[in-house]
C-alpha cells in the first residue's frame, strides 16, 4: 500500500471518531504543533506524514501502526483488549464502556442498534444484585481469576468507585436513541448460570439464590415497562414524553452475536463482544455499514413490541416468565431437598 492511501487511511479513521463539534484540521495542528494550513495539507496529502508525527497521531488516537500498515481489501482495523488475570482491573473496564457512551452522545445526531445472544449487559448494571452476580461468573468461571477460588458469591462485591461509575454509565445510556433485537432464548443464559451456582454450591444460602431470581424478574419487569411505553429509562424513575426512545423487535429463531453498531453524524461505530467481556471496536465504515445493513434485514424479519404489537408483547414476555418460573420452582425445590 502507497504512503498516500496509508495517509489517507490514517486520517479517515481519526475523522470518523471526532465528534461533529471537533475540527479535524484543528486537533491534528494542536496535537503536531504546527499550523492549520499545514494540518490542512497533511489531511489532503499534499505534504507526507513524517514517521513521528505518523507514531504520535497513531497514539493519541489509539490506533495500532502495525496494523494501518498491513490494511488492504478484506482487513478491517480493531481497538480492544483482552481480559487476563493480573491486568484486569473492573473499574478500568467500566470507564472504557463509558468512555464510549460518552463519544456516541457528544453528537446531535445518534443511534445505537444491537443483538445479543443474552440479555443486554446494560439492564445488568440497573440492578446491582444482577451485575454483581455476572461479575462473579466471568472472573470465578470463565477467567479462573485466583482471588475467586473457593469462594462463594456475595452482593458486595462491586466496589464504591464500581457503582459510582455504573451510575454514570446509565446516565449516559439512557440519553442515546436504541434498537434492540430480542429472542425468547436470550434469558436461558442467566438462568444456567444461576443453575451451574446453585448445583457447585455458588451460593451461601437459598435466600441468596431466591434473591437473585428476584433480581431476575424485576429486570425482565423493567424491560416490558420500557417496551410498553418505547422509551429508556431507569428502575424507580418516572417516564415522561422528553425520555429517549427504546424499540424492541423480537425475532424467534435469530440469536445475536452481542454486536452492537453506533450511527454517530454520518459514521458508522461497531463493537463486538467476545470471550464473554471482551471487547472490539472499529470505525471502519464498510464494515459498519455492511453489521448495520445486516441488522435492519433482521428487523424486517422481526416483529416490533414497543408501544403497539401488545399481543406479540404479552406472549413474549410470559414466555420469559415461564421459563424463569420452571427454573425456580425446580431448583429451589433441588436446592432445599
Amino acid at each position: 500500500m502507497r504512503s498516500a492511501e496509508i495517509q489517507t487511511m490514517l486520517f479517515n479513521q481519526i475523522r470518523s471518531g471526532l465528534p461533529a463539534h471537533i475540527s479535524l484540521p484543528d486537533n491534528i495542528a494542536n496535537l503536531l504543533n504546527i499550523s492549520i494550513d499545514s494540518a490542512y495539507r497533511r489531511i489532503r496529502g499534499e505534504k507526507e506524514l513524517s514517521f513521528e508525527e505518523l507514531s504520535q497521531l497513531c497514539s493519541a488516537f489509539n490506533i495500532s501502526i502495525d496494523q494501518l500498515l498491513s490494511l488492504g481489501e478484506g482487513k478491517v482495523l480493531f481497538n480492544g483488549q483482552f481480559l487476563s488475570p493480573g491486568s484486569f482491573s473492573f473499574e478500568h473496564f467500566l470507564q472504557q464502556m463509558l468512555d464510549n457512551l460518552e463519544h456516541i452522545n457528544s453528537f446531535k445526531e445518534k443511534q445505537l442498534i444491537y443483538q445479543n445472544k443474552d440479555i443486554s449487559i446494560f439492564f445488568y448494571l440497573m440492578f446491582p444484585d444482577l451485575i454483581a452476580f455476572k461479575y462473579y461468573l466471568w472472573m470465578k468461571t470463565h477467567f479462573q481469576f485466583p482471588e475467586f477460588k473457593n469462594t462463594h458469591f456475595t452482593f458486595d462485591l462491586l466496589s464504591a468507585e464500581n457503582l459510582k461509575l455504573i451510575k454514570k454509565i446509565l446516565q449516559v445510556f439512557i440519553k442515546i436513541p436504541t434498537i434492540e433485537i430480542m429472542n425468547p432464548d436470550n434469558i436461558l443464559t442467566d438462568l444456567r448460570q444461576i443453575e451451574y451456582f446453585k448445583v457447585t454450591k455458588g451460593f451461601n444460602s437459598v435466600q441468596d439464590l431466591n434473591r437473585i431470581y428476584d433480581s431476575v424478574e424485576k429486570m425482565i419487569d423493567h424491560i416490558e415497562l420500557m417496551a410498553q411505553t418505547g422509551k429508556k429509562f431507569l428502575p424507580g424513575e418516572e417516564v415522561c414524553d422528553s425520555a429517549c426512545m427504546h424499540k424492541i423487535f423480537v425475532h424467534d429463531f435469530h440469536f445475536g452475536d452481542n454486536e452492537a453498531v453506533a450511527l454517530v453524524g454520518e459514521t458508522k461505530m461497531t463493537v463486538l463482544t467476545h470471550s464473554a467481556i471482551n471487547f472490539l471496536v472499529t470505525n471502519d465504515q464498510e464494515f459498519g455499514a455492511y453489521s448495520w445493513d445486516f441488522m435492519e434485514n433482521i428487523i424486517r424479519k422481526s416483529t416490533l413490541i414497543s408501544v403497539s404489537g401488545e399481543k406479540a408483547r404479552t406472549r413474549f414476555f410470559n414466555l420469559i416468565r415461564e421459563r424463569i418460573s420452571n427454573f425456580r420452582t425446580d431448583k429451589v425445590k433441588s436446592l432445599i431437598h
